[in-house]
């Protein structure tokens, strides 16, 4: 569907989607032949170097076990991916009151906390769009 779109001449900037979709060959795809942006959900098991040196050394943690502030961006090797991403840490509290932990990946390493967060919430007014139908 993304290869349609950019046949099709349709202007976009980021693609976003949840972790089911966050795959290293999607974000190879988006980044190195769509030549687009990312703001993806991860998973808190998948593995990730903290500098090149590591990655080549096959120094990987997963995610949850780093200790980062909420709201802070760190820039990691994803096991798997090419080129460097950013990650954000973002905690949110749900309906019922429970608190959930949400990681966010991002192929744009301009982009501040803030930024990823704003931007990675349109997915779900598409998505709420996509539902009312049913």
């Amino acid at each position: 569907m993304l290869q349609a779109v950019c046949d099709n001449q349709i202007p976009f900037r980021y693609v976003l989607n949840d972790l089911w979709f966050a795959s290293a060959e999607n974000m190879h795809f988006v980044k190195l032949d769509l030549k687009k942006e990312f703001i993806m959900g991860l998973k808190c098991n998948r593995k990730v170097a903290l500098s090149e040196a590591d990655k080549a050394d096959g120094r990987y943690q997963w995610i949850d076990q780093l200790d980062r502030p909420e709201g802070t961006t760190l820039i990691i090797y994803l096991e798997g991916v090419s080129f460097p991403i950013q990650l954000i840490r973002q905690v949110f509290t749900n309906e019922d009151g429970s608190t959930g932990v949400r990681y966010l990946v991002t192929s744009d390493l301009t982009l501040n906390a803030d930024q990823i967060i704003t931007i990675y919430q349109r997915r779900w007014k598409v998505e709420e769009y996509h539902q009312s139908p049913k």
